[in-house]
């Protein structure tokens, strides 16, 4: 209860003399005058206030009588008597709010015995009616937290004091305006504490919303398909529990408990339901597609090895799964043997009607695609086949081995009908159609389905004694090819001249430089130097049309220049003019030092006579051959340079300075005087012959970049061939493609070839080894990819025959 104060400008005075005298008027000597609603008698002291007044208004006026008291040191009981009767209206005021409390929160709140207000939170156990829960806590917090104001109002204030005691009436609107006192804690209503019980509460309810919540929304997820955002949920909502959480005060024993049990659940929860969704679209998918609606049945199976692949890698890599993949293990084992034989089938039958059109190669590359797929546990969707192994006694250790035996059977059983088709091929190339590149690729491609299979004891025998004819057409078609086709001889022709005899030496010194290189194993097969008189036939190389130019190396060329070379002459050991022998230890060394080092520095003049011998090479050829037709030419200035040196040792020597020294170690060791150059200069023809050798080396590089063109222009003729759709062309220039690069082994460092002793000078010679290094590269990577396109345009070849 409030009242408002109004003061004016001599307001301090006279409330300082009522208080005075107020307080004579209660304490004074006589002891008959007491504060208003007390009265002392023979048995002490008693109170008589108006049954109007509120308690609220009864202990603001007697903590205010009890401060002045005090103040005024009244008598002692009186003191204990007014406090005693300020607890009493305490008890009252508080215990008239908590009863208004304890209406306000229902069953939730109580009185105690003693009267003092307390919680039941024991009520909320079964209570998820969350709205309603947290406002009943909301506004008994602020009940608890509202200040319960002693603040007499107008009325109260006239029942305390009567119209008699303007003064005291006066002093005690002061006091409260001042104090504004309010009913302290007491324990019938410890709001303090009540409301550390409040947020406790509060705290466990929400605790207990998030943990319910938390499960809902996990089933929610689990439903909707996501198993392992549920999984993650619970796991990530029971590392947010609090250690040693509980939620026994609100009395729930239950919730904390469920939520362990699903989060021990809820992984098997998940796989069963995976299983399940899986054993239904697999069921669905036969059912529902037509006996020739194989795509759409692979498509169903391909989505659920995914699906599963994915399923697995993470419960197999999540220990949470562990136990219930044991659990569950026999009807997984049982669904992924139903998707290992649906698996098999597909694959199987996608070979039999490869075999059925004559497709045995392209159903042999799709067979060592399959088997490559079912070898690599890292195999994308097929995965799956790698993580659980059968449970069956057949040896196989994996569903991927099961389905690779199977597939294996299935091949080796189109392996008749492939030697058959084959060998029929073959004996028409090679015995009538003279097609003997298409009958080694097709000796090549059985030989290929042999290994596929796993070797020659692997075959049925019908395939297996069929094996020697093969081989016998194989050596007949290589043989047949490379006497009419592959085989093939360089000539070289004389060369012109304007010196007698030199085009001649120079056409045979090149073809001894390049009988290295064509000897070189690997390197140009089935090509060799023609002999003396060898006629020249239609698929042979030919140099031809050579002329040496120039050829000249009479020019000389003489330069004259001056060095100076600084050394050190001999150390002369003289004696010292200022040498003490009675001087001390710590003496100047140059009294101490018995001798005295010197030596000259010398600078000697060297003339240098400079001479460079120059010689000029042009040589141009042409060469032709098959898919070859270029001219070669080197056009080469040479250069070598002689030094002769001459220095008089006395008349081109003179001192420069000196060096003296108490110290010999100081000085250099004497040094001799240099050494002069006294080059042999060279003789034209000695320079002649310099150049002839290089050229020959750089012309050599030129000639061998040509002549292992041979591979690459007969794949270039075939794929012209393929692209004019002359099939059978195209399958025997490949054909004999693949015999070239049977017997090619390109070097890694080609100058290891020629063994030169030192690198050829030529300015060309870099240029061209690097673009006969890149020939290397190609002739690799040709060897590499020609067995595959000769297969693929041989089984172009047949299908369009067909």
């Amino acid at each position: 209860m409030f009242f408002q104060r109004h003061c004016h400008a001599s307001f301090i005075m006279p409330l300082c003399l009522g208080a005075l005298g107020l307080l004579l008027l209660f304490a004074g000597c006589s002891g008959t005058q007491l504060p208003p609603g007390l009265h002392k008698d023979n048995n002490g002291y008693r109170a008589s206030f108006d049954a109007e007044l509120s308690p609220e208004a009864k202990y603001a006026f007697l903590s205010w009588q009890l401060e002045l008291q005090q103040n005024a040191g009244s008598d002692r009981e009186l003191l204990a008597y007014l406090a005693q009767l300020q607890e009493k209206e305490l008890k009252t005021g508080t215990l008239r709010l908590a009863e208004m409390i304890t209406k306000m929160g229902g069953n939730f709140t109580r009185l105690d015995a003693n009267g003092g207000l307390r919680f039941d939170p024991a009520i909320f156990a079964e209570n998820e009616n969350w709205q309603e829960v947290l406002t009943l806590l909301e506004n008994l917090r602020t009940a608890l937290k509202t200040p319960i104001r002693a603040m007499p109002n107008d009325d109260e204030i006239a029942l305390l004091f009567g119209a008699e005691h303007e003064s005291a009436r006066a002093d005690f609107r002061a006091w409260l305006a001042d104090r504004s006192p309010e009913l302290p804690d007491n324990p019938i209503l410890p709001r303090k504490k009540l409301l550390q019980e409040l947020d406790q509460i509060q705290d466990i309810i929400s605790l207990k919303r998030r943990l319910l919540d938390s499960c809902a929304e996990a089933n929610a997820l689990l439903e909707s398909g996501n198993g392992l955002k549920a999984v993650n949920l619970l796991e990530e909502t029971g590392k947010l529990l609090p250690d040693h959480s509980s939620l026994s005060l609100i009395g729930d024993t239950k919730t904390l408990a469920a939520l362990e049990r699903e989060r021990r659940e809820l992984p098997g929860r998940m796989l069963k339901q995976a299983l399940a969704a899986a054993e239904k679209s697999m069921h669905e998918a036969l059912e529902e597609s037509q006996p020739r609606d194989s795509l759409r049945m692979q498509n169903s199976l391909e989505s659920l090895e995914r699906q599963l692949t994915n399923h697995l890698q993470l419960w197999q890599s999540d220990q949470r799964f562990k136990d219930c993949l044991l659990e569950h293990k026999d009807q997984l084992q049982s669904l992924l043997g139903k998707m290992a034989k649906w698996r098999a089938h597909f694959w199987q039958e996608e070979l039999s009607k490869l075999a059925e059109q004559n497709e045995f190669w392209p159903a042999a590359l799709r067979y060592q695609s399959f088997m490559a797929l079912l070898s690599d546990a890292d195999s994308g969707d097929l995965g799956l086949y790698f993580k659980v192994r059968p449970n069956n006694a057949d040896g196989a250790t994996l569903f991927a081995e099961q389905i690779q035996s199977t597939l294996k059977d299935k091949f080796v059983s189109t392996l008749p009908a492939a030697f058959k088709h084959y060998l029929s091929a073959i004996d028409h190339g090679s015995n009538i159609a003279n097609t003997h590149g298409i009958s080694l690729t097709l000796c090549k491609m059985l030989q290929s389905l042999s290994e596929l299979a796993g070797g020659e004891n692997t075959l049925p025998e019908e395939c297996r004694s069929a094996l020697s004819k093969m081989r016998a057409y194989a050596e007949q078609s290589k043989r047949n090819l490379v006497k009419d086709s592959l085989q093939s001889t360089l000539h070289i022709n004389e060369m012109s001249s304007g010196s007698p005899g030199l085009g001649m030496t120079y056409a045979r010194d090149l073809e001894n430089v390049l009988r290295g290189p064509v000897q070189y194993e690997g390197l140009l097969p089935w090509l060799k130097i023609a002999e003396n008189n060898q006629p020249q036939g239609h698929r042979d190389y030919v140099i031809y049309g050579g002329i040496i130019a120039d050829y000249n190396a009479n020019e000389l060329v003489e330069r004259s220049s001056m060095r100076s070379v600084i050394r050190h002459d001999e150390i002369q050991k003289l004696g010292n003019p200022d040498y003490n022998a009675e001087a001390g230890a710590n003496a100047p060394l140059r009294q101490s030092a018995k001798y005295i080092y010197r030596q000259d520095v010398l600078e000697q003049v060297i003339t240098v006579k400079e001479i460079e011998r120059l010689a000029h090479l042009r040589v141009f050829f042409n060469i032709k051959g098959p898919g070859v037709a270029e001219l070669l030419e080197i056009n080469e200035f040479y250069s070598r340079k002689f030094a002769i040196e001459q220095s008089h040792l006395f008349e081109d020597v003179h001192r420069k300075h000196s060096i003296e020294t108490y110290d010999r170690m100081e000085l250099k060791a004497p040094e001799a005087p240099p050494a002069l150059l006294n080059d042999r200069v060279w003789s034209s023809g000695e320079m002649l012959d310099f150049a002839r050798k290089d050229s020959l080396h750089s012309l050599a590089v030129k000639v061998l970049y040509q002549l292992q063109y041979f591979p690459l222009f007969l794949a270039q003729r075939a794929e012209r061939f393929a692209q004019e759709n002359e099939w059978q062309e195209a399958a025997e220039y490949w054909g004999r493609c693949y015999a070239v690069c049977e017997e090619l082994n390109p070097p890694v460092e080609v100058a290891d070839v020629f063994k030169f002793s030192q690198t050829p000078s030529a300015s060309c010679y870099e240029s061209d080894m690097r673009k006969l290094q890149d020939r290397q590269k190609e002739l690799r990577e040709l060897k590499r990819t020609v067995s595959e396109k000769a297969f693929a345009q041989t089984c172009t070849y047949l299908r369009q025959k067909k």
